[in-house]
């Protein structure tokens, strides 16, 4: 996937490949790095991911906490994408969120809960939400 130059093509191998759980039909993939657990992760038909996006589908708080306590176990979750989403460069998408179709996630923005359609997210309407919580 590294030496794949051409981001159409780079999406094509994900799905030829079955490496992530399902890869829709026109999708565009900027991104080098296979994200570990790919199986917790889902792109629908025309889903575009732009460069140094990352998906995060899980949480290794139970390494440091096992440390001083036992029985705590690494916490996963899935991430999927519908359908007409592009995700802007250098946004970081985590565990246990949808983005909805229709939708534009900018760039830079942490998606850390889910996203209804059409919708145009950025890293200010994150913040206002998390601020009237």
């Amino acid at each position: 996937m590294c030496l794949c130059l051409i981001v159409i093509k780079r999406a094509k191998y994900l799905k030829k490949h079955d490496i992530l759980y399902h890869i829709g039909n026109n999708c565009m993939s900027m991104f080098r790095k296979i994200p570990l657990y790919p199986k917790l992760i889902s792109f629908g038909d025309n889903a575009w991911i732009a460069s140094d996006v990352s998906f995060v589908s899980h949480d290794v708080i139970h390494r440091m906490l096992n440390n001083k306590l036992s029985g705590f176990q690494e916490y996963l979750g899935c991430i999927d994408i519908k359908d007409n989403v592009f995700v802007g460069a250098n946004s970081t998408i985590l565990l246990n969120a949808t983005i909805g179709s229709d939708t534009i996630v900018a760039a830079g923005t942490l998606v850390n809960k889910s996203i209804s359609g059409d919708a145009l997210v950025s890293l200010l309407t994150i913040s206002d939400s998390l601020m009237s919580l």
